[in-house]
C-alpha cells in the first residue's frame, strides 16, 4: 500500500495498525493528523474496502459535507463503491 494520499488537495498518510480498541473497528481516519490507519491483519480485500470507507469520510469532508462522520451514509457506499471496483480487478 502506498504511504501517501491526496484527496482533493488534502495529503493523507497511510498507517497500517494491528488492532484497535474497538475490535470490530477495521479503519479510522483522523481529520486533524490526516491519517488514515487500516488493520493490518485483515485480508486485501477487506482492507481494500476500508481504505474506500475512509476516502469517502475524507472526501465528505474535503466537500464540506455535514455528514461526512455519518456510518450508515459511508459505510453502503463503500461497499458498493469498493466491491464493485474489486469485480473490476482494481487494487491498491
Amino acid at each position: 500500500m502506498k504511504k501517501k494520499v491526496k484527496v482533493f488537495d488534502t495529503p493523507y498518510k497511510l498507517n497500517s495498525v494491528e488492532s484497535f480498541a474497538d475490535p470490530s473497528q477495521n479503519g479510522e481516519i483522523d481529520f486533524d493528523e490526516r491519517t488514515i490507519s487500516i488493520v493490518s491483519t485483515l485480508n486485501e480485500d477487506s482492507k481494500f474496502v476500508t481504505l474506500v470507507h475512509e476516502l469517502i469520510h475524507a472526501s465528505l469532508k474535503e466537500m464540506n459535507h455535514p455528514q461526512y462522520k455519518n456510518e450508515k451514509l459511508v459505510t453502503p457506499l463503500a461497499v458498493g463503491v469498493g466491491e464493485a471496483l474489486i469485480q473490476l480487478g482494481v487494487r491498491v
